[in-house]
């Protein structure tokens, strides 16, 4: 007795729970719009024996003349859609020929009207300005160095090439900003601009253009707070700029083209000059003359690149004259503080230099010379060369093509007349790697520079005005 009790309890809780037959009735015929007479009407529920049967299909020939099949409805006949890929019934069953396309005015006219990018060469060329202050401080730690101020990697070599920017004329060098920044990529060319780029956001677009006229910029290296972008030009004035306001701080006037600069490791206020038989020490403090002029008693010719001891106490010159009978003024070691010359006789051979970089140790400097080689050099007197490494296999033909270390000093990574870049393994002067960066009539890698932090981050340049990144 109990139990069915139970069972009549129970089946009273599950009607309650179900919907009644007349609300679900009403619900649907609200839903698909139908009157009681209608739903009334077709109102036909199959039983578990009755066979559900397919709707009926018809085939049409669509315009490429693949068969389509549909529903044998009105809605599917009527469908715009449909009727779009349909060829007309005169057609029959025919593929309808190309010519036969019906080409509107309509559609000519908005082929005409059709709006050409431009390409991404000439991007950065057609909306920059010059000059003008940034809207957003562009020195801030990004999250892609923060990691590895307190920590470093070893070194890798590179693999493959994605487009930065471009100039219009050649570029002829490249430098990252100081680790802090070290988002931050300047590059200098001969269209008389020096452009500032983030390298990991801002895509083909550099964030600051600093220009002071139509001549070349020769060099640009940062200052050592990263804030300010010295450079020399052939305009015979090196100018000192505020990277966020794109102001002039101050000019330098010279006697002859400036193509040479480079800031002092430890006095933060002194940067050096060089020029064609000139080279002169500047302070900020005092920009109407110059702060010590350094001296030699014949001429060394033009000045191609300076590099600093890492105590600051001596600076390497390579020079592009040659004499006749000897090789001496080719590079030439120079004491700071007393401004005259400690060594003319470094190196022998007769091939000048055009660029020179420090080793991260400080033991040595490279020197790329114009022999398709890069010789090694003690930064100790007497300042030897290492006779026993040689690093070739790249060519220079004549061009200011630039060299740089990794930040471990593992590798040695130097443009080429060829296009490529070339990685060097440092201990044993073998070629690592060779990349492709440009092609062409005029492909030359004209500077490579080896990012501080990053492991396997490497930017350079070529003669058609292209910045390129390598990773």
């Amino acid at each position: 007795m109990e139990s069915l009790l139970t069972y009549a309890s129970s089946s009273d809780d599950e009607a309650s729970a179900r919907p009644s037959a007349s609300a679900s009735k009403s619900t649907k015929n609200y839903l698909f719009n139908l009157s009681d007479s209608d739903a009334e009407d077709n109102e036909s529920v199959p039983s578990a024996k009755d066979e559900v049967v397919a709707p009926q299909q018809e085939k049409i020939v669509g315009r490429s003349g693949e068969t389509i099949e549909i529903p044998a409805t009105d809605f599917w006949k009527n469908s715009s859609e449909i009727l779009q890929r349909i060829s007309p019934s005169d057609t029959g069953t025919r593929k309808r020929d190309k010519s036969e396309t019906p080409q509107t005015s309509e559609w000519h006219e908005r082929k005409k009207s059709r709006i050409s990018h431009p390409p991404a060469d000439q991007l950065s060329t057609q909306t920059e300005t010059r000059n003008q202050p940034l809207e957003h401080s562009c020195f801030f730690l990004h999250h892609r160095v923060e990691f590895l101020l307190s920590k470093s990697k070893p070194s890798q070599a590179p693999t493959r090439v994605s487009k930065l920017g471009c100039h219009t004329k050649c570029v002829n060098q490249v430098a990252w900003c100081q680790p802090q920044f070290s988002h931050l990529l300047l590059s200098c060319s001969m269209d008389g601009c020096v452009k500032i780029w983030d390298a990991f956001s801002c895509g083909q677009r550099p964030i600051q253009v600093l220009s002071r006229g139509s001549k070349g910029v020769k060099q640009a290296v940062w200052s050592r707070d990263g804030k300010q972008v010295l450079c020399g030009s052939y305009d015979k004035v090196a100018v000192l700029y505020d990277v966020q306001s794109g102001c002039e701080v101050i000019q330098c006037a010279h006697e002859d083209y400036v193509t040479a600069v480079k800031f002092h490791p430890m006095q933060d206020h002194l940067f050096v000059t060089g020029g064609c038989n000139l080279l002169h020490c500047w302070d900020v403090r005092m920009i109407n003359k110059p702060y010590k002029k350094f001296v030699y008693k014949d001429a060394f010719g033009q000045v191609q690149d300076i590099c600093f001891n890492i105590d600051g106490l001596e600076f390497f010159t390579c020079n592009d004259q040659v004499c006749r009978d000897s090789s001496d003024r080719n590079i030439m070691a120079w004491d700071f503080e007393k401004g005259v010359v400690v060594s003319n006789q470094i190196y022998q051979e007769r091939f000048t230099c055009t660029r020179l970089k420090c080793h991260p140790s400080g033991k040595q400097f490279a020197a790329q010379t114009q022999g398709n080689y890069i010789a090694v050099f003690s930064t100790q007197q007497p300042y030897k060369m290492n006779r026993n490494k040689r690093y070739d296999g790249h060519f220079v033909s004549g061009y200011s093509i630039g060299c740089d270390f990794s930040p471990d000093g593992r590798f040695l990574i130097s443009g080429s007349s060829d296009g490529k870049l070339c990685v060097f393994d440092y201990k044993t002067g073998n070629i690592f790697r060779k990349i492709q960066i440009s092609g062409g009539k005029d492909a030359v890698c004209m500077d490579v520079a080896w990012h501080p932090l990053l492991p396997s981050l490497v930017a350079a340049c070529t003669w058609q005005g292209g910045i390129a990144i390598c990773q």
